[in-house]
């Protein structure tokens, strides 16, 4: 008489695992509008620093940080305002000491300044001069370029699934929203049930009764691998 033979678990895993390897996913291109929840296939390289400039990491006054020496609540030092930058324009002056430049946070801090003081520690007299009520060190609130990201840098690996957030990096990285990605495809599956007995609620948990795996369960599983069944 022929006896079925069986895998232990383990010998099961190893053998799906050997025939996975075996059968890899190919690659293609993906529209990044639709690559939400997919599999990049390789590694997005940053072509560029960020910042590509010096930015200011809060809303306030770029200045040469030696003018603030001694600056309290109650003896401020006035400075004069040379440009108000904006945000996605250069700066255009050059800052010297007793002069100074408004710059809202992400702005690009004017050359010769080399701190930031913050706004809520101001108070502005007309037009072209301000009242600084902090001494802050060189250096402070400014971030420096490629202090973000360097160039060549791995933004994203090989492997990461695609949310909101990765899809903002490929546009950012690529300069169209509309830009494909190198993903995987999605694989296809074929899910085969043995011994199915059907099993309700008030079943007591202590009969030899094989419980089915959910169909929810099975749907998020293969989503969750970047396939279908």
């Amino acid at each position: 008489m022929k006896l079925l033979k069986v895998d232990t678990l383990a010998q099961a895993r190893e053998r799906l695992l050997k025939a996975a390897k075996e059968c890899l996913p190919e690659t293609e291109q993906v529209a990044l509008a639709d690559a939400s929840d997919r599999i990049l296939a390789e590694d997005i390289v940053s072509g560029e620093m960020i910042p590509a400039f010096r930015r200011s990491s809060v809303d306030g006054y770029a200045v040469c940080s030696k003018d603030t020496a001694g600056a309290t609540e109650s003896i401020p030092v006035f400075l004069k305002v040379l440009e108000e930058v904006e945000i996605g324009h250069p700066a255009v002056s050059k800052i010297e000491p007793g002069t100074c430049a408004y710059v809202p946070t992400g702005g690009m801090v004017p050359e010769g300044a080399d701190a930031m003081v913050m706004v809520e520690y101001s108070e502005r007299f007309g037009t072209d001069e301000v009242a600084l009520y902090e001494n802050v060190p060189y250096g402070k609130c400014i971030v420096l370029p490629g202090e973000d990201v360097k160039t060549g840098d791995i933004v994203l690996k090989a492997g990461t699934r695609i949310g909101p957030a990765q899809a903002g990096t490929l546009a950012a990285r690529h300069g169209a929203c509309d830009h494909a990605a190198q993903l995987k495809e999605s694989r296809n599956f074929t899910i085969r049930e043995r011994g199915r007995r059907p099993w309700l609620p008030q079943q007591q948990k202590f009969q030899p009764t094989i419980i089915p795996v959910p169909p929810a369960h099975r749907g998020c599983a293969l989503s969750r691998a970047d396939a279908t069944a």
